[in-house]
C-alpha cells in the first residue's frame, strides 16, 4: 500500500469516526419534555397502579344519580376507600337522604359481583337484576355506572358482564349498542352539561 493510499484510508476512517460520534444523543444539562407525538403510544396509556388503601379514614368519591330532569347529577359520597369495589357498591346502594332529590335508575337488588381491571378498562360484573331493564332504561342505568366508574383513578372506560356469563354484555349507548368498552362520551344525552 502506498503512502498516498494509507493517508486516504486514515482520512476516511477519521471522517467516519467523526460522523458516527455526531449521530449520538446530545448531552443535556437537565431533563426536557417530549412532544406527545414523539412518545411511543404505549407510554401514553394511563397507569393502572392503584395506591393501596391506607386505612386513614373515609374518602370522598363522586357518584352519579338521576335528578328530576332525568339528567345524571354528581353526588359526593364518603366511602371507606376509593377502590372500584367500594365506589360501585356505594352507587348500587342507591341515594341517601342527604343526597337531595335524586334517584337511581339501576334496578333494585342489583349487586356488584366483581370489578377487575384490564389496563385502564374496568370490567363491572353485575348480578342478573340488571337484565330486568331494556332499551332507554338500561341505557340510563349503564350511563350511571359508566360516569361513576370513570371518576375512579386510572379508569378510562367500562365493559360489562353479568354473573355466570363469560361473554361481555351488549349495552345501549347514544349511538347503538356495544360489547366493547364504553365511555362517558357515549352517554351525552344524560350526562351533566359542563
Amino acid at each position: 500500500m502506498t503512502t498516498m493510499s494509507r493517508a486516504r484510508v486514515v482520512m476516511i476512517a477519521t471522517s467516519l469516526a467523526v460522523a458516527i460520534a455526531a449521530c449520538g444523543l446530545p448531552n443535556d444539562s437537565a431533563p426536557r419534555p417530549l412532544a406527545n407525538d414523539a412518545i411511543p403510544f404505549d407510554l401514553l396509556a394511563s397507569n393502572t397502579t392503584v395506591p393501596p388503601a391506607t386505612g386513614a379514614g373515609p374518602v370522598t368519591v363522586t357518584l352519579f344519580f338521576l335528578n328530576a330532569q332525568n339528567v345524571l347529577q354528581e353526588v359526593a359520597r364518603q366511602v371507606d376507600n376509593s377502590t372500584p369495589t367500594a365506589v360501585m357498591t356505594a352507587l348500587l346502594s342507591g341515594p341517601l337522604p342527604e343526597d337531595g332529590e335524586v334517584r337511581s335508575a339501576i334496578p333494585p337488588g342489583t349487586r356488584l359481583v366483581d370489578a377487575p381491571r384490564d389496563d385502564n378498562i374496568l370490567i363491572i360484573v353485575l348480578s342478573g337484576e340488571i337484565l330486568t331493564q331494556q332499551g332507554p332504561d338500561l341505557k340510563v342505568s349503564v350511563a350511571q355506572l359508566v360516569l361513576t366508574a370513570t371518576r375512579i383513578q386510572n379508569v378510562g372506560g367500562v365493559r360489562f358482564k353479568v354473573e355466570g356469563d363469560d361473554k361481555f354484555l351488549f349495552v345501549p349507548t347514544d349511538t347503538g349498542s356495544s360489547d366493547q368498552p364504553v365511555y362517558p362520551i357515549d352517554y351525552a344525552s344524560v350526562r351533566p352539561q359542563s
